[in-house]
């Protein structure tokens, strides 16, 4: 399900220990961190590995490469490959995996959010235990333009109210917009 155009770009999530915190960072800022499946399983296998292979793990950060992007949700051209109802289940199967690695990891899970949190993103961002935003910080689901409603996870992280109110009618948040708090 790759296109044959992301195979020319390099995408990577790297993992970088300071004392007991591990960064990890979604790297495809060509694509403002869009996750194509290749890099999503990935990030989802990186997360989870993570208590194995740090023991004494303290706390983890997410973020992404550069300040425009944190992630801005699924790759559109891998979406546009999903032509069955089987093929869409697989596809989004592999997303709520990586949120629920998130929720499941040990260690406290800090989403450091820069630029860019749409779709998938946001639904990361979510899945944090908690959340730090730059100034130029933008929360949105786009989904809703194209007739899709988002992704389950916001309903347990975020007020109802606000989700129905914001990310239905297809607004985006500036982390300023108190309505967003959550």
């Amino acid at each position: 399900m790759v296109s044959p155009s992301a195979a020319n770009v390099v995408t990577s999530v790297a993992r970088r220990l300071n004392g007991d915190v591990v960064t990890v960072t979604i790297s495809r800022p060509s694509k403002l961190n869009s996750l194509n499946v290749s890099l999503l399983e990935l990030f989802t296998n990186t997360i989870q590995e993570l208590p194995q292979r740090y023991p004494n793990l303290m706390a983890v950060v997410i973020t992404g490469e550069g300040s425009k992007a944190f992630v801005v949700g699924a790759d559109v051209s891998e979406i546009s490959m999903v032509d069955t109802p089987a093929a869409a289940r697989q596809f989004i199967t592999k997303f709520h995996l990586a949120f629920k690695s998130i929720r499941e990891c040990p260690a406290p899970v800090i989403g450091r959010i820069n630029g860019y949190a749409l779709g998938a993103g946001l639904a990361i961002a979510a899945s944090c235990d908690f959340r730090v935003a730059s100034s130029n910080a933008v929360f949105g689901m786009p989904e809703v333009w194209f007739l899709n409603f988002p992704l389950c996870i916001l309903w347990s992280r975020i007020n109802l109210g606000l989700i129905v109110n914001r990310c239905a009618l297809g607004y985006q948040a500036w982390l300023n917009q108190p309505y967003f708090l959550g």
